[in-house]
Order: C-alpha cells, then sequence, then structure tokens
C-alpha cells in the first residue's frame, strides 16, 4: 500500500438534484440539509459543512452511476488539484460507529469504513460536461474523497478548483475562534449566574435540567442550578412527577411536559436555558455561532424545536444523525435567553 495510505475503497454511488453529503454519522436525508444547501448556494463556494455533514454542490444534475473514491491518509494530500475540474476543503467528524457515508436527495445512502476522529476532506470531481442536464443519467462524471487528521485548526468550507473559468479563488480562512469547549463553557457560567424568575420559569428551566439527563446522574452544575431554581424541593423524589416527566403509567415522559409546552414565552426562552445547561454546546466557525443540544428522545427534541420557534428562532432543526437539535444562529437564541455577555463577546470577536 501506498505510503502514508491507511484505508482505500471504491463504491459506485447515486447523486441527483445537484448535491450529495458526506456524513460522519447515520445515513439519512434530513429536513434540515437544507440549510447547508442553502449556505453553499449564498456563498458561491458549492460547499457547506457542519462539522458532521459535508454538502456539494455538483454541476451535473444527476449521474446515478457515480465511480467514487475514499482515501483516508495519514498526513495531508493535495498533490494532484490540477488534475480534477472540481475541488473542495472541509473538515468532517466520524463518529464512533466508523463510517463515512455518500447521501443525495430520494437516492439510497452508501457507507465505508473510516476510523472515528476528526479529519480534514479533500473533495474532487471530473469529467464535468455541463452545469444542470448533462445530457444522460450516467455522464461519466467521478469523485474522490481524500481524509486525513484535521489537527489543531479548522476550516472553513471552501472551493479549491472550478471547471466554470470565471470562478476566482478565496483566501484560505482559519476558523475564528475554533475552541468551542472555551465557548461552551463561557455560556454555561452566564447561564448559572442568571436570575431564576418567575416560578413557571423555574418550573420549565427544571423540567428541562432534569429531561434532558435522561434519567442519569445529575451534574453539579445541574445538582446547584436546581437549587437555584426549586429550593428544597431539589431532591424530593417527587419532583419530576410534580413537574409533569411522569406519565399516567407511572414512567417517564419522552418528551417536554405539556404545561410547557403551552406556557407563555419566558418559560420557553427558560426551557432553552436548562437544555443548553445540560447538553448544549456552543459551535464556532467561521463567522458563524451554532448551538446544539443532545437530545434522549425524537419528542423531546421536538418539543425544542417548538420552544425555539415560539421565541421567534426559526433556523432550528433536529438532526436525527447525531441526536441533536441544532440552532444555525445562535445569537439570535441567546440573546432571548438574557445571555448578553456571550453574545458581546462572541461579536467582538465576528467584527
Amino acid at each position: 500500500m501506498t505510503d502514508g495510505l491507511i484505508a482505500a475503497h471504491d463504491l459506485v454511488v447515486a447523486m441527483d438534484y445537484g448535491q450529495f453529503l458526506l456524513r460522519g454519522g447515520a445515513a439519512r436525508y434530513c429536513p434540515d440539509d437544507g440549510a447547508l444547501l442553502h449556505e453553499a448556494q449564498e456563498s458561491g463556494e458549492g460547499v457547506a459543512a457542519d462539522g458532521t455533514v459535508v454538502l456539494v454542490r455538483s454541476p451535473h444534475q444527476n449521474n446515478f452511476s457515480t465511480a467514487l473514491r475514499v482515501e483516508v491518509w495519514d498526513r495531508a494530500q493535495t498533490d494532484d488539484l490540477d488534475d480534477w475540474d472540481e475541488a473542495f476543503e472541509a473538515d468532517l467528524t466520524v463518529d464512533e460507529q466508523a463510517t463515512l457515508w455518500f447521501d443525495s436527495p430520494t437516492m439510497a445512502g452508501s457507507g465505508c469504513a473510516v476510523p472515528p476522529g476528526r479529519y480534514r476532506v479533500l473533495i474532487t470531481g471530473r469529467g464535468i460536461v455541463a452545469d444542470g442536464w448533462p445530457g444522460s443519467t450516467t455522464p461519466g462524471d467521478s469523485w474522490r474523497v481524500r481524509l486525513w487528521p484535521a489537527g489543531g485548526d479548522s476550516r472553513q468550507p471552501r472551493r479549491l478548483r472550478s471547471w466554470n473559468t470565471s470562478w476566482t479563488p478565496q483566501a484560505v480562512a482559519l476558523a475564528t475562534a475554533v475552541d468551542h469547549q472555551e465557548w461552551t463553557a463561557r455560556l454555561r457560567a452566564e447561564l448559572l449566574g442568571l436570575p431564576p424568575g418567575d416560578q413557571c420559569c423555574r418550573r420549565a428551566e427544571a423540567a428541562a435540567l432534569l429531561r434532558l439527563t435522561r434519567g442519569g446522574p445529575v451534574g453539579a452544575d445541574c445538582i446547584s442550578r436546581l437549587g437555584i431554581l426549586m429550593g428544597d424541593r431539589a431532591a424530593d423524589p417527587d419532583l419530576p412527577a410534580e413537574l409533569g416527566l411522569v406519565n399516567a403509567a407511572g414512567g417517564p415522559t419522552l418528551g417536554l411536559p405539556p404545561t410547557v409546552m403551552t406556557a407563555q414565552g419566558c418559560c420557553c426562552a427558560a426551557v432553552w436555558r436548562g437544555a443548553l445547561l445540560v447538553g448544549g454546546t456552543l459551535v464556532a466557525t467561521g463567522t458563524r455561532l451554532r448551538a446544539t443540544v443532545v437530545y434522549p428522545h425524537p419528542s423531546t427534541a421536538m418539543g425544542l424545536v417548538g420552544t425555539a420557534r415560539r421565541l421567534g428562532v426559526g433556523d432550528v432543526a433536529m438532526r436525527e444523525a447525531t441526536s441533536q437539535v441544532l440552532v444555525n444562529d445562535a445569537p439570535a437564541l441567546l440573546e432571548i435567553l438574557g445571555t448578553s455577555r456571550t453574545v458581546a463577546a462572541w461579536r467582538s470577536v465576528e467584527t
């Protein structure tokens, strides 16, 4: 095997609607992939990524028999770009399932074994004959995906080559504030210091805290926050039932309590404060700050999406492949939640 090449896979995949996705998790075309498509189109780069998915716009409308080669390397491999019509670069994390998935709307997904980890991804294509309908359902274009360890830096997804001779390359841009842990820790500290609010808000936030722990051990921060919210009642074993987290059969509810789902806006904000404190992460990529929350059940995720939209935050969706709710415009949500210091710090970096 070539020095530095860890693994190689030759696949035949199907692409339609002028786009394909590389996923570091389970193969599934999700409705919120539309946000990535919009970003790829608006940026003019033809590529967008959120850390777990990379979306690429192909000049061809379709190719139902696309030759795809996937290579995993131990170091960067960018030596043959001049041999390709199209080239894109992005970052992608492959989860513990150790599978890279190729996916395209309405088409069956295909996967191959890739070790878990965070990768720099180089996607190249050639044999492009048209922009749009290529004259056949099998026009003959082929693609290659190379992956190697991303290292400490992070890159915005970008185009490196285009078959369109009018395209002008952009400069390499390192992602702004790539220390996601730092931003998440900043947010958690501010959330812990916020006043608990009215009784309805206290109960809504406490319900979110308990629901998103999945019934498992509650971290020290959450215990502290529950004490602020509920006082001596925080350790009462009957508290989950009082908050609507136990159903009529005595088992745990799958989603958020009905009283929370029908509550006023201040309670919706309280739910999100609790959710971010338990399972939230801020992800800074380029000039965008996103928020994700890991959810224990799809019903909980739908509740989080619903409460966010009631707050006027529309760019939010479930990502079933990673069991996360994704908020693409985190500053808009954080402003409503009252975490103004975190937002101000991001604005200062963003500008």
